[in-house]
């Protein structure tokens, strides 16, 4: 269990830091993203007291950020521990921790790169094959589902929710659907649609990311409905 925590922590703080790395590259395949993630970076020297001060605030910001997400981070890994079979729990720590990568970047870039939702769809598959989860099966119905029912949700929701779905998402969606199955792929699309048109109206905005909150739905349906 402690060990999960600590993993957790590690693994929840690194996500702000390689969020923000993405922006001086967005890479475009794992190599590239490998090579760019560790060099490295080169800051410039400041030039003024004020600049010097600016740069340490952004610092800081950037460490307390890291701290609350490396504290979810271990919390998350946690409850996995807790609540599934121990051969599951590190197929899903994988899956949590490029979702939160995938959310994210898509916060702040509004991006969802295929340099990691091709992995996550991959490792649906094989979590598919390796674990009593799902059949494969399953897993193959739930992408496939996953990648052509946004196209009848945009229809449905377009005049209340404008720019909901973009090509991210839909690669997203698909990789969700592999991991999860078809019926649970249709829960987690209407928990998304729930909590967007929640936020919307909270924020009057009706265009945003939509990758945090697939994300989000995807832990919901996985703690309520874990296998």
């Amino acid at each position: 269990m402690l060990q999960s925590l600590i993993l957790g922590f590690i693994a929840g703080a690194s996500v702000p830091i390689i969020a923000r790395r993405f922006g001086k590259f967005i890479p475009t395949d794992p190599g590239e993203t490998i090579c760019r993630l560790i060099h490295r970076p080169h800051f410039p020297k400041s030039r003024s007291k004020k600049r010097g001060q600016r740069f340490h605030q952004l610092w800081k910001k950037l460490v307390l950020c890291a701290g609350l997400w490396g504290c979810g981070g271990a919390v998350l890994f946690g409850a996995l521990t807790l609540t599934f079979p121990t051969g599951q729990v590190p197929w899903l720590q994988a899956f949590v921790y490029i979702l939160a990568l995938l959310a994210a970047i898509d916060k702040r870039f509004y991006l969802l790169p295929d340099v990691l939702t091709v992995p996550l769809l991959i490792l649906g598959f094989s979590w598919s094959v390796f674990t009593n989860a799902i059949t494969p099966q399953e897993s193959i119905y739930g992408a496939l589902y996953g990648y052509l029912i946004p196209t009848l949700a945009v229809l449905a929701t377009y005049h209340f929710i404008q720019d909901g779905f973009g090509g991210g998402d839909v690669k997203l969606l698909a990789a969700l659907g592999a991991w999860f199955g078809l019926y649970d792929t249709t829960l987690l699309l209407i928990v998304s649609v729930i909590l967007f048109g929640f936020c919307a109206l909270i924020r009057r905005k009706k265009s945003d990311a939509y990758g945090p909150y697939l994300a989000a739905s995807a832990l919901i349906i996985l703690f309520t409905r874990h296998y």
